[in-house]
């Protein structure tokens, strides 16, 4: 994970441990008072100034597997963003694949978590990276044209038993601006009804500046998850009708169906219940 995350870091160990190469004209493999350590045109350490990254395994850019219309993807590391709202499980769901305990207390994710496992994938053996970046940050994410080229699938969690839970994440995947309005109407019901005309009318001005400049997700794979399946099932609402608490048309099930997408898989991390969905996501980003 961390040659995938950070690969300068694994040069450096590298470097460290002694693996044969060069930075600049310096052999890594030098030593103090040792002869190999000699100039550029040294011919007795030819065998050792191989560069560096041959440690590495390079692999080419999504963006152009994607251009040449892969089926099949052939690399054995795969790379799953997480998103949600602050409480939906995405810490435990995350936790769950490395086999940490189920914690029953909160804390706030408040900088990028990333875990890293193996999945056997019909008798091959796969790596799958799940990232997350709290609530704080998703946003920041989903506009980055550099952070979305480095993934292979998005993943889009939401609790089940929170009748909002829903309603965050499709505001964060079409419209960046809705997150605010969303809370807005949760914490101020009644002044948020009598505004609520201007301030549709603004958010709907604003998201539609925003989504000019927003990088399109429609080109990478997309997954709901549904969280916390131990609890009881709610209806979930929409964000434009919180105020009179009316519930979302289109339920999970409908809006995934409506996008061509899976309908969202149930899962709970307190259980144990994943519904085999860390194979399903790596099956997923191998067939984009």
């Amino acid at each position: 994970m961390t040659t995938l995350l950070e690969p300068k870091t694994t040069l450096a160990y590298l470097a460290y441990l002694g693996y044969p190469g060069r930075v600049g004209d310096r052999l890594l493999t030098e030593r103090k008072g040792d002869c190999r350590s000699g100039g550029v045109g040294d011919r007795g350490g030819d065998a050792a100034t191989a560069d560096t990254a041959s440690a590495l395994k390079i692999v080419k850019a999504k963006k152009v597997e994607r251009r040449r219309g892969k089926k099949t993807v052939a690399r054995n590391v795969f790379q799953c963003y997480v998103f949600g709202a602050a409480g939906s499980g995405k810490t435990a769901f995350l936790r769950s694949f490395v086999r940490k305990k189920f914690s029953d207390a909160y804390a706030p994710t408040v900088r990028p978590y990333s875990v890293v496992n193996t999945v056997e994938i019909q008798g091959c053996e796969k790596h799958l990276v799940l990232r997350e970046f709290g609530s704080r940050f998703e946003a920041e994410v989903l506009a980055s044209r550099r952070k979305l080229e480095q993934c292979d699938l998005l993943c889009f969690v939401y609790d089940s038993s929170d009748v909002n839970s829903f309603a965050y994440v499709t505001n964060l995947r079409v419209g960046l601006l809705c997150g605010p309005l969303h809370r807005f109407c949760t914490l101020h019901g009644v002044f948020a009804a009598l505004c609520l005309p201007w301030l549709l009318k603004i958010c709907s001005r604003l998201t539609t500046l925003s989504m000019q400049k927003q990088y399109d997700l429609d080109h990478l794979p997309n997954v709901f998850l549904a969280t916390k399946s131990d609890l009881d099932l709610v209806q979930q609402v929409s964000p434009a009708k919180i105020c009179d608490r009316k519930r979302y048309e289109e339920q999970p099930d409908v809006y995934c169906r409506l996008l061509g997408l899976a309908v969202p898989t149930s899962v709970s991390a307190k259980d144990g219940q994943m519904a085999d969905i860390f194979n399903i996501l790596t099956d997923i980003a191998m067939h984009p």
